[in-house]
């Protein structure tokens, strides 16, 4: 189990894994047609904007990278993009990187990667709740439908729990009753954390009056 260390800094707070936390980086090919490489990768440190990782090879700067994250005492897998920002090398022909998390990490799953170590929690305006939805998906010959449950909103987007796991950067549509006069609401996955056979996805609105119907809906 690992330990962390709180660091304040002018941009975010920055937790130093003291003990070993493992990650697991999917790289994308340069050819499309062949599959993703998968490295290990010991985290350094974590905030809500970037991480430090421990790599055994240098990582390229011009790929998209996905970081898993697994917390295995809580049943708990994280899924972030990441983008390499720097590397330098270390000692024994192993080489430190840092990464940009897009999006940021959410308090709360920082909360829990950094097994619920002291964190300035802002203030902000999600709302919880437990709402049933339709989370819809194109394919290329019909659309999709799985059940859901929304689990909070806020006015940046909302976290749905769902059985079906989603791709981060993929577009979703989410319908909150079965009246034609209701608008589907149009949102783009930024995060999924995996626990059991659930999924919690986090998602930001495709459109910025989203909220508002929502807040209104769901009073």
């Amino acid at each position: 189990m690992s330990q962390v260390e709180a660091v304040k800094s002018r941009e975010a707070m920055r937790f130093e894994i003291l003990g070993d936390r493992q990650a697991t980086l999917e790289i994308e090919p340069v050819d499309l047609h062949s599959e993703a490489s998968l490295l290990a990768a010991r985290l350094v440190n974590l905030s809500s904007k970037g991480a430090k990782l421990s790599v055994s090879e240098d990582l390229p700067r011009n790929r998209a990278i996905r970081m898993k994250l697994a917390v295995d005492e809580l049943g708990l897998s994280f899924y972030l993009a990441t983008r390499v920002c720097w590397t330098t090398k270390g000692e024994n022909g192993s080489w430190f990187v840092g990464c940009e998390l897009s999006p940021n990490v959410p308090e709360s799953i920082l909360k829990h990667v950094t097994e619920g170590g002291r964190l300035e929690r802002r203030e902000d305006d999600r709302r919880p709740v437990v709402h049933e939805v339709g989370v819809c998906r194109k394919t290329m010959f019909r659309t999709k439908e799985d059940l859901g449950v929304l689990r909070n909103f806020a006015s940046g987007g909302m976290c749905v729990s769902t059985t079906a796991p989603a791709k981060l950067g993929e577009k979703l549509a989410m319908r909150f009753g079965r009246l034609a006069e209701i608008p589907l609401v149009e949102v783009v996955v930024r995060w999924q954390m995996q626990q059991g056979e659930h999924y919690l996805i986090g998602c930001e609105y495709a459109d910025p009056g989203s909220f508002a119907m929502l807040n209104s809906l769901l009073k």
